[in-house]
């Protein structure tokens, strides 16, 4: 149609295009029906193996490269296989209640900090939900773990034992 409105040859046209002819007249010579019909008969023996596993195996026995595989599954129009991903234990989240006394439920929080010299300086700080009264703070470079219940043995020897204490799993 174009080339009969403008009248010009259609080698002049490809040339315009900067087509070369032998890419104008190429047919492809392979044949995919036979590589078809045995991906398709695998496919159904092995229903669980995706593309991947076909790849693998179509490799070792026919030689074929994942490029061919890909190509053949897409045509026969296989559902992609996807890998599950194992997921963590969700736990339930309980939702926050104002605590309706005094030492119920306490928080607890560590906090970290750069001085000027480039060192790190951890806080633990802990507060009564109830009444939201600072119970007190340990600070130091480092908070081991006999550090932290000691500093909490001394919270409760000086306010009393809570009934819980809620920590948020941060990064420090």
């Amino acid at each position: 149609m174009i080339l009969m409105r403008f009248r010009i040859s259609l080698r002049r046209a490809l040339a315009l295009i900067s087509l070369s002819p032998s890419m104008y007249y190429y047919r492809r010579k392979r044949d995919d029906q036979p590589a078809l019909e045995l991906m398709r008969e695998y496919a159904d023996e092995n229903p669980a193996h995706g593309q991947d596993m076909m790849a693998k195996v179509f490799h070792k026995s026919h030689g074929w490269n994942h490029k061919k595989t890909e190509r053949l599954y897409a045509k026969l129009k296989l559902a992609k296989l996807r890998k599950k991903r194992l997921r963590r234990l969700v736990q339930v989240k309980e939702p926050l209640v104002q605590p309706l006394a005094a030492n119920e439920c306490w928080s607890m929080d560590f906090m970290s900090d750069s001085l000027m010299d480039g060192s790190k300086v951890r806080v633990l700080n802990v507060i009564d939900d109830y009444n939201r009264q600072y119970l007190g703070f340990d600070l130091g470079r480092s908070l081991p773990a006999p550090r932290v219940t000691r500093a909490l043995d001394d919270f409760i020897d000086f306010h009393g034992k809570p009934k819980r204490i809620r920590i948020d799993n941060g990064p420090e």
